[in-house]
């Protein structure tokens, strides 16, 4: 049986110049491909304005900062 968790994960963008947020749907038990699926939540020009919104958006929801 699968288990799976959802997080809020920040992470650059490829051009460096903004942040996106990704709401994602994570299976705990597995190793290799763990991300289930994934929603686009937004671009935000800093990382503290994502965490921000997202703290307001989904406050039950644990925020992973990608170091990317």
């Amino acid at each position: 049986m699968t288990e799976f968790k959802e997080y809020i994960e920040i992470l650059r963008e490829t051009s460096g110049t903004r942040f996106e947020a990704w709401r994602v749907l994570i299976d705990t038990r597995e190793k290799l491909y763990p991300v289930h699926w994934k929603w686009d939540e937004g671009k935000f020009e800093n990382r503290e304005f994502a965490v921000q919104s997202m703290k307001r958006r989904y406050p039950a929801l644990e925020i992973r900062l990608s170091r990317s």
